[in-house]
């Protein structure tokens, strides 16, 4: 069996209005919030990874240093999550068998979340292979091409789980250690800092 041609999407438009500040530059780990998922998903299996970037894509784009992320602009940012959804889908070629939605504000993504992703879609036909952490299943998740038109079809402030939770028959899943943990406040972050501070 062929292995399946996958792309990558990492959605990181949004304008960070809880943290007052882009968090797509937050510093972690001696890099960007941003450059980290960015770099996780240039080592992982993906044939190809996208970033749709919105708000303050100008600043943000000067201080991601890869040749390998295809830079994708959202207009359409303010409309909410969907629209960048949409610009990533959008812009895959047709050779595509299917996409991996992310996020940039999950700081425990490593690279071997995205290839369990893209294995186990390999293995189980499934299609939707989605993470599972914190008793819920969510992003980043693996969609079949057959399923970019409901991607397509998201608006406002829709996500990808939208569509992950409305028929299980066609969903399997993978463990995510530290799924839960997202930047979407200070004293999130704070948290995060400290916790590194104590490995």
């Amino acid at each position: 069996m062929t292995t399946p041609h996958i792309a990558l999407i990492i959605l990181a438009a949004g304008d960070s209005s809880r943290m007052c500040l882009p968090k797509q530059l937050l510093p972690y780990r001696r890099k960007s919030m941003l450059q980290h998922t960015v770099d996780e998903a240039v080592a992982s299996k993906a044939h190809s990874v996208y970033t749709v970037l919105g708000a303050n894509a100008d600043q943000i784009t000067t201080k991601l240093r890869s040749l390998r992320t295809q830079i994708i602009t959202n207009p359409d940012w303010k409309e909410g999550m969907s629209s960048s959804i949409r610009a990533g889908i959008a812009a895959l070629p047709d050779e595509v068998d299917g996409a991996i939605v992310s996020l940039c504000d999950q700081p425990m993504i490593r690279s071997t979340v995205f290839d369990g992703l893209i294995a186990t879609f390999h293995a189980s036909q499934k299609s939707i292979v989605a993470c599972e952490y914190g008793e819920t299943r969510g992003v980043p998740a693996l969609f079949a091409k057959s399923l970019f038109p409901d991607l397509m079809s998201l608006r406002g402030h829709q996500g990808a789980k939208t569509i992950i939770l409305r028929d299980a028959s066609v969903v399997t899943t993978i463990p995510f250690e530290g799924g839960q943990v997202d930047i979407d406040t200070p004293e999130d972050y704070r948290k995060l800092i400290e916790r590194e501070f104590k490995r």
